[in-house]
């Protein structure tokens, strides 16, 4: 049997290294965004915070409802799969009514990371209309761990380090997460008692009732999206 010579099974062994210490911080961020959303699609609002990095304690009750709002828009995605076939590929999502909520299994398996620092990671998906990039989402790494960030779950502008909203913008923020669940949840009756025909009729409902729900109020003066992240960071998704 021929012998390797050491010196060149060292030099392999610092190439194999120097590749997984490049690749590796991707590859836990894309992993880390994978289990936030098999969380959020569970329903589990325990764990979906447990996968976010801290808020301070004035930003706990918006990002909860946020989540929550997650979370109800999945549980509308799921009834909607129940009654109708599922579209073959994503640009039938786009167009009948299926871009809301969470990433599709297609868009999960073709993540990419960049690397913005070491302890922070961009996620990049591909529009599935015209292919280009759209960015994600960020994950970064606090106390050994790698989380989504606050700004992806609660569907701001993420950044490396949580900023805290204004006090107005978080009352703003928190009734848009609100206006969503109580809009998800009424459509979910709906959906239970088969009265769409289609996602296209079910999304359209989502956004109606939001609109009607905010219209008492003074704030927000926009109504939230329920559209998939891959066209805007995070709205709602």
């Amino acid at each position: 049997m021929r012998k390797r010579c050491p010196c060149c099974i060292g030099a392999i062994l610092v190439v194999l290294a120097s590749h997984q210490a490049i690749a590796a911080p991707q590859d836990d961020a894309v992993k880390a965004f994978k289990e936030y959303v098999a969380a959020v699609r569970a329903g589990s609002a325990e764990k979906v915070l447990a996968l976010v990095e801290p808020v301070p304690e004035s930003c706990k009750p918006l990002l909860a409802a946020s989540v929550e709002s997650l979370i109800a828009i999945e549980r509308v995605k799921t009834a909607m799969a129940k009654q109708f076939a599922l579209p073959k590929d994503e640009e039938a999502e786009e167009e009948e009514g299926w871009n809301m909520g969470q990433p599709s299994d297609e868009t999960l398996n073709q993540l990419a990371g960049d690397l913005v620092d070491d302890n922070t990671v961009k996620l990049k998906g591909k529009d599935p209309l015209d292919k280009a990039e759209y960015d994600v989402g960020l994950v970064v790494r606090r106390d050994g761990r790698w989380l989504v960030s606050a700004g992806t779950a609660i569907g701001l502008d993420p950044t490396a380090s949580f900023v805290e909203p204004p006090e107005q913008e978080r009352a703003d923020l928190l009734t848009m997460a609100d206006l969503v669940t109580r809009s998800a949840m009424a459509v979910l009756g709906r959906l239970e008692r088969k009265q769409f025909k289609s996602p296209a009729e079910v999304q359209a409902a989502l956004l109606r009732g939001m609109a009607e729900a905010a219209q008492p109020a003074s704030r927000p003066t926009t109504t939230p999206s329920v559209h998939n992240s891959s066209r805007t960071q995070n709205r709602v998704a």
